[in-house]
């Protein structure tokens, strides 16, 4: 029975969870409606379309303000920074209309021949929250085309390694003429393992590779090093080809 009760309980509480979020504006949108019909002298119809837009427009600038916090938190060094300080002052603005509307123009309202100016103040923030979508996208396309761009620069040097190029110098010390390997004992798990984290961060020194992965500081620095000269290497060779 009381199973019964906590699933019950469960289903309640994510639902209202679910709904709760979407029914929240309602009472700012009638107060807006209402505000729009009173002292701005609209029709029902423009009350209501303005009362909707500021009510979206408020929930569109939170939606994108959160996920470039979130965005900013959570990514690389090496990543470029969201403008969150542009989308909070988007909340902002949508904040001050709905208090001018909904209650400075009940408590002054000849105040309501200057509230027509903060209409076009919601269209440039209208645009403002299409733009930083826009451009949030475009940072994760880049962010993307360059984790692509290493791991393909990573499958080449695979490839290629051992591959003597012509002219190349002769190593004796190792086999078939090739350069003898940094660390001859080091597994090709451990070097790929290192080559994963540092496409995922390449802005890691080459101490906390070697922490991270269970070994020396200084093995880490000269995995890395290894790891900028190969795509080195590859970046000449992509140039010249």
């Amino acid at each position: 029975m009381m199973n019964k009760f906590k699933e019950a309980e469960t289903i309640m509480t994510e639902l209202a969870a679910s709904i709760g979020p979407w029914l929240a504006p309602l009472p700012s949108a009638f107060f807006v409606y209402r505000s729009g019909m009173l002292h701005l002298g609209m029709t029902q119809a423009i009350a209501l379309v303005a009362a909707a837009v500021i009510e979206l427009l408020g929930l569109a600038s939170t939606s994108i303000t959160l996920t470039l916090y979130e965005y900013n938190q959570t990514k690389r060094k090496s990543d470029p920074v969201a403008p969150t300080w542009l989308a909070f002052g988007l909340v902002m603005v949508y904040f001050v209309t709905t208090i001018l509307l909904a209650v400075v123009l009940d408590a002054i309202p000849s105040l309501a021949q200057f509230a027509p100016a903060i209409f076009p103040l919601l269209s440039l923030a209208g645009v403002g929250v299409l733009a930083l979508r826009i451009d949030q996208r475009r940072r994760l396309d880049e962010i993307e085309k360059g984790k692509n761009k290493r791991q393909n620069q990573r499958k080449t040097s695979g490839k290629t390694a051992g591959k003597r190029p012509e002219n190349a110098p002769v190593y004796s010390g190792g086999s078939n003429g090739s350069r003898p390997a940094i660390f001859p004992s080091t597994s090709g798990k451990t070097r790929d393992r290192a080559r994963a984290i540092l496409e995922e961060r390449p802005e890691i020194t080459g101490s906390e590779l070697g922490r991270l992965l269970g070994r020396s500081e200084r093995l880490g620095r000269m995995l890395k090093k290894e790891y900028l000269a190969e795509l080195s290497e590859m970046e000449t060779a992509n140039e010249a080809s």
